[in-house]
């Protein structure tokens, strides 16, 4: 098929019909060496959620059900749920994913805990965590996958980012809360040997994640890539940006805050927006391309009376 040709796409096509009447997140991911399509999906919800994969067998035009589920969290609870960081594929095939458990809510507040990683070097037929120990499926909370301890009632986000550097160790972004209770962004990062995590921000205003549905919630989820020279970026929008589109840029090999860049990329705010980039744009000739839009974001999914907002593309390309 060849890019942009409309004339070539196919009709309409059904996946397997196996566990698919309650699907959440759904992510595409396609394996650079061996161009394996992967559909990596949530069935289930926040209380009783599993993630399966599907790939596509392209000789046959027919999806195939993997046959584990991948991780799940109905084995232990009923009330804890995998929600996982955009996974990523290395440059050698080798696919990487970062988690956290979402436990019960305490008093209305969003209860997620622990940051987890497990890779797999066969497009998620089998996975390993960091020591390289393989792991039995699906991966349950009392597997052995923390990598990093974040204890419950600690605001800590889900469903952020993760890249991968040169060396194909991961980069995962995060926000939770600091020592004084107030919620900061964070770099967690593997050297090769040891993780490390760093506070990238200095917000002085406490919020805590509680209530249902929509948030408005004073900082985004955090974006993360990282160039060919191993300078992680991270993507945010945040008071600290006055809710302008902002990128920090942290170079190797400590990464450290106190050197980092700061760079307001669009001198619009864009309200509640959180950052949408293009990966396979930034993985194939690294310009940064986000969806820009000003985003009202209703708490708790309330009805708003509002305006529509005009949608651009921006493209920005980073000097080494």
């Amino acid at each position: 098929m060849e890019p942009l040709s409309i004339e070539q796409w196919s009709q309409l096509m059904s996946m397997t019909g196996i566990n698919e009447d309650k699907v959440t997140y759904p992510t595409f991911l396609n394996n650079p060496i061996d161009s394996t399509l992967i559909f990596v999906y949530r069935q289930g919800n926040a209380h009783r959620g599993t993630v399966y994969f599907k790939k596509y067998d392209a000789k046959n035009e027919e999806w195939i059900d993997y046959p584990n589920p991948i991780i799940t969290g109905e084995q232990d609870s009923p009330t804890i749920c995998p929600y996982w960081n955009h996974p990523v594929f290395d440059e050698s095939g080798q696919l990487h994913l970062s988690f956290v458990w979402r436990k019960r809510p305490v008093n209305g507040k969003i209860n997620n805990v622990g940051m987890h990683y497990i890779r797999s070097s066969d497009n998620g037929m089998t996975w390993y965590n960091c020591a390289g120990d393989s792991l039995f499926l699906p991966i349950i909370p009392e597997s052995p996958t923390e990598i990093w301890s974040i204890p419950q009632l600690s605001n800590l986000i889900n469903q952020t980012s993760m890249a991968i550097d040169a060396n194909s160790n991961p980069h995962i972004v995060y926000y939770s809360n600091d020592t004084g209770q107030i919620p900061q962004y964070q770099h967690l990062w593997f050297d090769g040997n040891t993780w490390k995590n760093s506070t990238i921000s200095l917000r002085k205003i406490p919020f805590n994640l509680e209530g249902k549905g929509t948030l408005q919630i004073p900082m985004s989820r955090p974006e993360v890539i990282v160039d060919k020279n191993d300078v992680v970026y991270m993507i945010l929008r945040a008071d600290v940006s006055h809710d302008k589109l902002m990128v920090i840029s942290f170079l190797p090999l400590d990464y450290s805050p106190e050197n980092a860049k700061k760079e307001i990329l669009c001198p619009i705010p864009v309200g509640y927006a959180e950052p949408l980039i293009d990966r396979m744009r930034w993985q194939n000739d690294n310009t940064l391309t986000i969806l820009v839009q000003f985003n009202h974001q209703p708490q708790t999914d309330k009805v708003l009376d509002y305006h529509t907002s005009p949608v651009f593309l921006g493209d920005w390309v980073f000097k080494p």
